[in-house]
């Protein structure tokens, strides 16, 4: 456990330095700064390790591919903040299983598949209270992205097929043995 505090805290002590060069400064990047440590002390349990490894990768992917920023105000900050985070998304798990020797268990895609559609349970009715779209479950976003297809809800149905197929894909390719 002593080498994830060291990791924490010098990560911690880097990010919040006061550096002009550095990229990521300022209140509205807490968050952001933070998401490392903090997601690699959450993910000492294996559980947590396989959800963010499945639903990060896959979801960074998907965002990298076909990005939607809702927030573009002009400048360069929302592409760069956007594309940093997403791809520290991505990056971040494939660390954890390379570097940190995290395991994915039998069937970890289809555990992932139910805690999915668990989380998905709980966004819709919380879109509905909020007003809001997280997870796309509310309306189609608004990009042109090749896996949506139809309108509401069946691009919900068909994406429900893909996340299967990809997380089960993603499992194969991640524990197959190297030659």
């Amino acid at each position: 456990m002593g080498y994830l505090s060291d990791i924490f805290f010098n990560f911690f002590a880097y990010s919040t330095a006061s550096s002009k060069s550095c990229i990521l400064q300022g209140p509205d990047t807490a968050i952001i700064r933070l998401s490392f440590p903090i997601s690699i002390l959450f993910a000492v349990f294996n559980r947590l390790f396989e959800f963010l490894f499945y639903a990060g990768i896959l979801g960074a992917i998907q965002a990298l591919l076909t990005p939607q920023i809702n927030n573009f105000d002009g400048s360069n900050y929302e592409y760069l903040e956007y594309y940093i985070s997403h791809t520290g998304i991505l990056i971040l798990p494939i660390y954890m299983f390379k570097n940190l020797h995290y395991a994915l268990t039998k069937f970890s895609w289809l555990k992932v598949v139910v805690y999915l559609n668990i989380l998905l349970l709980i966004v819709m009715p919380l879109n509905y209270v909020l007003d809001s779209n997280y997870m796309y479950l509310a309306s189609k976003p608004h990009v042109s992205n090749p896996l949506v297809i139809g309108e509401w809800p069946y691009y919900i149905i068909f994406w429900e097929i893909i996340v299967v197929a990809f997380t089960y894909i993603l499992y194969i390719i991640s524990t197959r043995k190297m030659l």
